[in-house]
């Protein structure tokens, strides 16, 4: 990657599966790898060079009333690519697909240790709950 790699974010397709599952055996231990899967949802690719280089996964949570959550539910860069604020771009980006798919609520879980994906998200406007507020506040 140099000053000028073009950097390409879009969606997730089907044929991006093979990818996804290797990035994540490339950016996350094995006992969480193996939970890595795209889903109905979609999600975003950011590609460097034409090189898949990071990913979110997103979900959509049904809630009463017909409202719904949209979820980030894994994000990952390959540790080549890590610095070039790609995951920052794909937080972003995945915020507003959730919130054009009319969710209410965007939502993701952060491992504790993560501080690195944590400061992201913060930086990002999300805020840090614990789960007693999680359970006050949820609309379920």
């Amino acid at each position: 990657m140099t000053a000028q790699s073009k950097i390409n974010i879009r969606d997730l397709y089907p044929e991006d599966d093979d990818a996804v599952v290797q990035l994540a055996d490339t950016s996350f231990p094995a006992t969480q790898s193996g939970f890595v899967k795209p889903g109905i949802a979609g999600g975003i690719v950011a590609e460097v060079d034409g090189e898949i280089a990071a990913v979110s996964l997103l979900r959509i949570i049904p809630l009463s009333g017909d409202k719904k959550a949209g979820f980030i539910s894994w994000l990952m860069t390959d540790p080549d690519y890590r610095g070039m604020g790609l995951a920052s771009r794909l937080v972003e980006e995945s915020s507003s697909r959730l919130k054009e798919l009319k969710c209410e609520f965007i939502l993701t879980d952060v491992e504790g240790f993560n501080t690195g994906s944590a400061n992201i998200f913060h930086a990002s406007g999300f805020e840090r709950m614990g789960l007693l507020s999680q359970l006050k506040g949820a609309p379920l």
